[in-house]
């Protein structure tokens, strides 16, 4: 039937780790990129490196947006993820998606002050009660 192997979600994270670290200690943004972008090359759906990618500052804008929306659709009760791609949509005006991330994040967290915080801003600027 083909050479289907299994993902292997450990590796990925011991890669995942060596980003960050590359990253946080030694400030090496490209080889953090690069594991981070070999990471979702074997699974598209790696939650913790398409959200590290969506936040590096030189990442195109549409594509950061693009990966944070990939990383909360992969785990959408992480608020983390959430946060991001709900700060994401709201800088670029899209407040039905945004309004609908921040609901979510108010079912995860009802005590995160943020959520409120965003959730207040969405429902003024739309003229919602």
């Amino acid at each position: 039937m083909g050479d289907v192997r299994p993902i292997d979600s450990l590796s990925h994270t011991r890669r995942h780790s060596e980003a960050v670290k590359s990253l946080s200690i030694w400030g090496d943004t490209l080889r953090a990129e690069r594991i981070w972008r070999e990471i979702i090359a074997q699974d598209s759906l790696y939650a913790p490196a398409l959200y590290a990618l969506a936040g590096l500052r030189h990442v195109d804008a549409e594509e950061a947006l693009d990966l944070a929306s990939a990383a909360y659709h992969a785990d959408s009760s992480n608020k983390w993820y959430g946060h991001r791609y709900g700060a994401m949509l709201l800088d670029r005006n899209h407040y039905d998606d945004a309004l609908k991330v921040y609901k979510r994040l108010m079912q995860i967290d009802t005590r995160d002050v943020s959520t409120y915080y965003y959730l207040s801003n969405i429902y003024h600027i739309k003229r919602m009660p």
